[in-house]
């Protein structure tokens, strides 16, 4: 997988009143990107890449799970 280089990434304005919302979100988005493109690759399943799957689909669910509003 390759990395994508900071200067590539899109810069809001700081003062933006959604700037850390923003930053969140992409870097969900970033993670969730690279499990697609790892997905693609994998021919058949078996229990490491089910395991690398799960593990990464709980960091996005987490990651998600912060901007979630405390009731």
């Amino acid at each position: 997988m390759s990395n994508q280089n900071l200067s590539d990434i899109p810069q809001p304005d700081p003062a933006w009143d959604y700037y850390i919302t923003w930053h969140k979100l992409y870097r969900a988005k970033h993670r969730l990107d690279k499990l697609l493109n790892y997905l693609a690759g994998i021919e058949q399943t078996n229990i490491d890449t089910d395991e690398e799957i799960e593990a990464d689909v709980v960091k996005i669910i987490s990651q998600l799970q912060e901007l979630m509003p405390k009731i």
